[in-house]
């Protein structure tokens, strides 16, 4: 009896000792980073009728003909609207699909605005667009789109020039310049270095773009570091609140949570949670 207590003994010592299973992680809800988004590569160019043609995916843009225009495409799709971050490496041609605002990030275009071209450069907004977006700039053009509905009803094709809106205080925890337009409104915000503000809710969501910095973003249950490049969804009715490691700047809009009626967008804005 000994001798099969001490053979039993010995074959529980030699078993393998299993890992304990790791949970699957659960994905962010309120962040997507921007460095792990594969840019789409994308061209696009006039045929011989004049009509815009897309290409999409490496294959299809390695048979577009040599006068394309080549870029990337990065896009979020929330529930409430899709942003997209689209790289022009030298010059622009690009057909307007379903973007509804852009903020020009770097570089210039010219748009089609309620049929006039006009010229944007760095730091404008267009709203509502058509025909397609095209520039001489050799350089880098950068921008940050939107495809979000009015909040209000109201629709124009508009321009807002970021040289008429005021610019806020440089000591502000967080300095907001707001480009208003009939609908909407499109925010960048800049954030002091160390600060923090919150906690806020908001009765729309907003759709952000971090455009530079380091920052600490908290939605519901989540918190996050979030870098230049990262795309963020503050949800209607959640609460909201920031860190500003090193300081940082985003560029916003505002969008209607799915199934909400019109709202005044004066009145879509934080609020304290009570």
């Amino acid at each position: 009896m000994r001798s099969l207590a001490l053979i039993a003994a010995l074959m529980l010592s030699t078993a393998p000792v299993m890992a304990a299973e790791k949970a699957p992680a659960i994905p962010a809800k309120f962040i997507v980073k921007g460095k792990s988004i594969q840019p789409v590569p994308m061209a696009a160019w006039e045929d011989a009728n004049g009509k815009a043609q897309i290409a999409t995916g490496k294959g299809q843009v390695a048979k577009a003909p040599a006068k394309a225009v080549k870029y990337s495409v990065k896009s979020v799709a929330w529930p409430s609207g899709t942003v997209k971050e689209i790289t022009f490496k030298g010059g622009v041609f690009y057909p307007v699909t379903d973007e509804t605002q852009i903020y020009v990030k770097a570089g210039s275009i010219k748009a089609n605005i309620g049929g006039v071209p006009t010229v944007l450069k760095a730091g404008d907004v267009a709203v509502r667009p058509t025909g397609n977006l095209t520039t001489g700039d050799k350089g880098e053009t950068v921008l940050v789109t939107w495809n979000v509905d009015s909040l209000d009803g109201k629709k124009a094709s508009t321009v807002v020039r970021g040289s008429d809106v005021k610019d806020p205080a440089k000591d502000a925890v967080v300095g907001v310049k707001r480009y208003e337009f009939p609908g909407n409104s499109i925010r960048v915000a800049s954030m002091l270095k160390g600060s923090k503000n919150g906690p806020a809710s908001a009765k729309t969501d907003s759709l952000i773009y971090l455009l530079k910095g380091h920052v600490s973003f908290r939605e519901g249950d989540e918190t996050h570091e979030v870098v230049a490049g990262d795309f963020l969804w503050e949800e209607a009715g959640q609460t909201h609140s920031w860190e500003h490691l090193d300081g940082g700047t985003f560029v916003t809009t505002s969008a209607l949570p799915k199934g909400a009626g019109p709202i005044d967008p004066s009145k879509a804005t934080d609020i304290p949670p009570r």
